[in-house]
Parts: C-alpha cells; structure tokens; sequence
C-alpha cells in the first residue's frame, strides 16, 4: 500500500499599514510594537523595547491585535469622584456640624455639594492623566492541507 505524506500550512491576515501599533501573541508572549511592513506570509514590526526589528511568519502569530489609539478616562474619573467626594463630604458635615442657624440635614448637604464639587475636579484630573490603549482583535485565518491516503483540508478563523 502506497500512502503518501505531505502538508502544507498557511496562515493569513490582511495587509497592516506601517506605523500602525500592534499587540502580537506568539508562542505565549504577548508584546506590543510598531508595524515596518507586513506581507502575505510575515510581519515585520519593531518591538517597544527593543533596539532591533523582528519578522515573523504569520504562521507562528497566535494572535493579532491592532491599536485603536490611547485614551483618557474623564468620564470615569468624573462619576468616581463625585460619588466619593459627596460621601466624605457628607461625612465631614454630619460629624462637625453644629446645628445653630442651619440644621445638621442642611450642613450636611452643604458638605455633600461642596464634597462633590471638590471631588468632580480632582476625578477629571486623574482620569485625563490616567491612559490605556483600546485593542482590536484581528481575524487570523489558518488552512492546513494533509494528503496521507486522503485529502483532509482544515480552515479555521480565530479573533
């Protein structure tokens, strides 16, 4: 009985623009980088810390992400801030509150408001500092064609 043995493997991914940052996970390293060029069966991209470009098959990439910029996080700052600056400052009210004029309710939104106020501020400031990068996943299309006796083809999409 004759049986013949041959595979073949294949691995693609649409074309990345250079410059463009990636996150590139291969054989359980995750490290991210800047696209120099990629082709139909490599990527060749400068790692961030490294000195020295590295080109590597698509066929070793388990998995692909693209950069979608950094961003702030203002929002989260804002209602983070607000939240726990109006607790501390209606704590701050209630406890030396000294009801005269005003009742302790009163002194103790007064201290919420201005709690708040104080709060709002400082969360709009950590969170514009406070940056992370947003990621893509790109799909990776893998064939694999093995002729042992008889034609066995495999294709699968990853995200």
């Amino acid at each position: 009985m004759l049986v013949l043995a041959s595979r073949a493997a294949a691995q693609s991914v649409e074309r990345i623009p250079p410059g463009t940052r990636v996150r590139v996970t291969a054989g359980g390293d995750r490290v991210t980088g800047s696209v120099m060029a990629s082709s139909g069966d490599s990527l060749t991209w400068m790692p961030d810390r490294n000195a020295q470009p590295v080109s590597l098959a698509w066929a070793r990439v388990d998995a692909l992400e693209v950069s979608d910029g950094r961003h702030g996080h203002v929002w989260e700052g804002l209602a983070a801030g607000v939240v726990g600056g109006a607790a501390l400052g209606a704590g701050v009210g209630a406890l030396f509150a000294d009801p005269g004029f005003f009742s302790r309710g009163d002194i103790t939104a007064a201290g919420a408001l201005v709690g708040a106020s104080a709060g709002a501020l400082l969360g709009v400031l950590i969170g514009s500092a406070v940056r992370t990068e947003r990621w893509q996943p790109r799909a990776m299309v893998h064939a694999r064609v093995a002729l042992a006796g008889s034609l066995r083809m495999e294709v699968s999409v990853a995200f």
